[in-house]
């Protein structure tokens, strides 16, 4: 298995994990680790970088959506691939951040899903207007629930009163085998 153009063996050597609070450390690299540039030698080379880098935070630049990234050798990649792949030698095409906190990549928050699991495990999204997943409100006051279960939308409900539409929502998400914090708002 490959990540980052590397295999396991050749991305050790130029990172540290600290899987349970799911932080990347660049590690010391020797001057084999450079080429020559013409300008500066090898061994000036993992000097400056060594000086700069190891031992430091690597991946950890938030990428704009609250998942932490970075760069190895001009290939980006996310920080929780990194980890996993370190841990457990694959990257599966899915991994869901168990707690929604896309920047928590503590192994045990982390976990390998399908694309059904992961969409079962999304956040609110910021364009909710009532701060509730599968729920609206009618033009004469009542409220919809509704839940899209293999890309059908079943409509569980009209309402008087929120609440109620809430409560069928979320026996709907527990009848279709949705993760308990679905729906619940992103971790900033």
């Amino acid at each position: 298995m490959i990540l980052c153009g590397m295999t396991w063996h050749e991305l050790n050597n130029f990172i540290r994990c600290d899987f349970d609070k799911g932080l990347i450390f660049w590690k010391i690299r020797s001057s084999q680790s450079f080429k020559t540039d013409g300008v500066i030698g090898p061994e000036r080379a993992a000097k400056i970088w060594n000086s700069r880098y190891a031992e430091k935070l690597a991946f950890n630049n938030d990428d704009g959506s609250g998942y932490r990234r970075g760069c190895i050798f001009k290939k980006q990649e996310r920080a929780h691939r990194i980890l996993w792949f370190m841990r457990y030698g694959k990257v599966p095409d899915f991994i869901d951040h168990i707690d929604g906190n896309r920047s928590n990549n503590s192994i045990d928050n982390l976990r390998e899903v399908t694309k059904l699991e992961n969409c079962r495990n999304a956040s609110l999204r910021k364009d909710s207007p009532i701060g509730q997943t599968g729920i609206s409100k009618t033009s004469n006051g009542r409220w919809i629930a509704a839940i899209t279960v293999d890309r059908k939308n079943i409509r569980l409900g009209t309402f008087d009163e929120l609440a109620n539409a809430i409560v069928a929502r979320k026996q709907a998400e527990a009848d279709f085998g949705f993760h308990k914090n679905h729906g619940k708002e992103k971790c900033k």
